[in-house]
């Protein structure tokens, strides 16, 4: 058992710091890479239930270097039953940005709603480009010029952006933020190294016609998540070495923590149901690979306390997974803006392996509470 486990914490080690010199080159590249293009951008976001957000996501996009005659901005309401709606026709009264509201009719579907509102806004748009971000999102002056420019410069299909968090201080908040962060560097590293696993939809850009291409989401519309991963994967199947992860500040979207441990639990099981319906099972492996990892950490402090060999064993493991993890973490989380304070990493690092344990467990259900519905994943 000791040598199984020293085994697979050998292979852990080397694919960290493996991703750290990866990333490193990913912002060298990205970094002497001069963004620019003058395409029609069509942003899109699906919205529901965002009284609270929707007009500073608004107000973000008025104010983009972009040229306002180069994109326009298309809301789909998915069934709302706040005043996101009234918010926005409001706000289309004063803005001097190309706006446009839409209504989904199947918002009630149980299985996946936001792709249907996503398709919608798409088949209404005017835009070459199509940029994704939700409701409740912030982003800078330069994220339609970075995005745009960074798909153009580099000959991609679809580029997907940095995503951080935008906290108020409490510890459960900067806990989500460094957990957030392993999300972004291991989807980021994995696709910069061609092996793309996943993806965030609140910082998308890709061609309108390498979506229709590939058929968009279909084969996988009645999955409750995935209108990112997905469509990540199908876009990369038809067009090898053609999506980039955008390794720049410029193109960050910023988004909020969950409040409560229920809703990021439901968040956190919404995106982990995914991994086994994937057709590839490279994305099935890594799940049960960082499972297996935080697993048999786990049984390796159990078993220290029964055999004083087990305990250099998992003396060692502690130090060697706390340094790499750290390094790794800290550098991707200067790209996500984060504070990185080594005591919040240390509280986090602790209780990470029995969170991963929870979320593994509970992906299993099949279902989850999104913006008030309960959502099911469907057999197609």
């Amino acid at each position: 058992m000791i040598i199984i486990i020293a085994l697979v914490f050998l292979i852990y080690s080397i694919a960290l710091i493996w991703a750290m010199g990866v990333w490193r080159k990913m912002e060298l590249w990205s970094k002497h890479k001069k963004a620019s293009t003058r395409r029609f951008v069509s942003v899109i976001i699906p919205v529901r239930n965002e009284e609270s957000n929707i007009l500073n996501l608004l107000s973000d996009l008025s104010r983009q270097e972009y040229p306002k005659s180069k994109y326009e901005v298309i809301v789909i309401n998915d069934g709302s039953d706040d005043l996101t709606v009234s918010l926005v026709h409001e706000y289309l009264e004063r803005t001097d940005i190309q706006l446009m509201l839409l209504h989904s009719e199947n918002y009630q579907s149980n299985a996946a709603p936001k792709k249907k509102a996503i398709e919608y806004g798409i088949s209404r748009s005017k835009g070459d480009l199509i940029l994704t971000i939700d409701g409740d999102c912030r982003c800078g002056e330069h994220w339609i010029s970075t995005m745009a420019g960074m798909l153009e410069v580099s000959d991609s299909k679809m580029v997907c952006g940095p995503v951080g968090f935008d906290t108020k201080g409490t510890l459960f908040e900067k806990m989500q933020q460094i957990e957030f962060s392993a999300v972004m560097g291991t989807g980021g590293v994995c696709l910069a190294s061609g092996y793309p696993t996943m993806a965030n939809g609140a910082n998308l850009c890709y061609e309108k016609k390498a979506f229709y291409e590939v058929s968009g989401f279909s084969g996988f519309e009645m999955i409750a998540s995935g209108d990112d991963e997905f469509l990540l994967h199908k876009i990369y199947e038809k067009y090898p070495g053609k999506v980039l992860f955008v390794c720049r500040k410029e193109a960050l979207v910023k988004t909020y923590p969950k409040a409560s441990v229920k809703d990021f639990l439901e968040q956190r099981k919404r995106w982990a149901g995914k991994w086994k319906m994937h057709k590839n099972k490279r994305n099935q492996y890594l799940a049960l690979f960082i499972f297996l990892v935080n697993f048999l950490f786990l049984v390796s402090g159990a078993y220290s306390l029964v055999d004083k060999r087990g305990l250099l064993v998992f003396a060692s493991l502690i130090i060697v997974k706390f340094v790499i993890e750290f390094l790794f973490l800290k550098q991707v989380s200067r790209l996500l803006n984060h504070q990185f304070n080594p005591i919040e990493f240390a509280i986090t690092w602790a209780i990470y392996p029995f969170y991963v344990i929870t979320i593994g467990l509970l992906s299993n259900s099949g279902s989850f509470v999104w913006k008030g519905r309960e959502i099911k994943n469907l057999k197609n």
